[in-house]
């Protein structure tokens, strides 16, 4: 079994180590580097819960040494143990997606306790703040960092992708779908994924990539990296 990653670095590289423990061929080639943006000063102290939907929301937090006591909400078990280990206290978290994430707001919080702090990416996928703002709340969201695309295949990726070297291809965002389906464009690379496994995360990942290209295309049962390598037969 031979697998491409294409998330950026450092989540690449944790899913690589467990790929290659199952003695799994795996190469990373991020389509995504991640830019941390300096901070304005936010008064952390006038809102009544923080929101990460990625853990580069989180280590972008705890870079700029905010209080650690405030009540987290969190998409995911990998960015609710990264919250953990860096010392957040109070952690609530979905190990679904956004829509989940702001039913359980909702549920849990009162508009009438103050606002919400949302550390997101400078590109965000869902509605999350437009559904807690319906909800009557009133939510900052601030841009903690940026994924910047790559703008082309580097050459030994290249030649692995003509060549047929993977059975599979996970997909985390429809973004990623995006960028991967540009440079498959711009590297005149069309019919090389006819052998090839698209693994998505979503349906929004899913209607993002180009179906006439590849062997297949799965979609994870939830949208939870566990069900997504399900669909590889594995459990990580």
């Amino acid at each position: 079994m031979r697998v491409l990653l294409t998330r950026p670095i450092d989540d690449s590289q944790l899913v690589a180590k467990m790929l290659r423990d199952k003695n799994i061929t795996v190469h990373v080639a991020p389509l995504m580097q991640i830019k941390y943006l300096p901070h304005p000063e936010i008064e952390v102290d006038r809102y009544q819960a923080v929101i990460f939907t990625s853990a580069y929301g989180v280590r972008a937090y705890h870079s700029n040494h905010f209080d650690k006591n405030k009540h987290f909400y969190v998409v995911g078990q990998r960015t609710a143990k990264i919250a953990q280990n860096l010392d957040l206290n109070k952690i609530t978290s979905t190990n679904c997606d956004v829509k989940k994430l702001s039913e359980k707001i909702i549920t849990e919080l009162n508009p009438k306790d103050g606002p919400l702090l949302y550390l997101s990416g400078v590109h965000v996928a869902g509605n999350l703040t437009e559904a807690l703002q319906r909800a009557g709340f009133n939510i900052d969201r601030e841009s903690a960092y940026e994924a910047i695309m790559e703008t082309h295949f580097a050459n030994e990726t290249k030649k692995l992708i003509k060549s047929g070297s993977f059975d599979y291809i996970p997909f985390y965002s429809p973004r990623s779908a995006i960028i991967f389906e540009r440079l498959i464009e711009s590297s005149a690379l069309q019919n090389t994924l006819s052998s090839v496994t698209a693994l998505c995360l979503s349906h929004n990942v899913e209607k993002e990539l180009d179906k006439t290209r590849w062997k297949q295309i799965l979609v994870a049962k939830k949208p939870t990296q566990e069900d997504l390598f399900n669909l590889m037969g594995l459990t990580l």
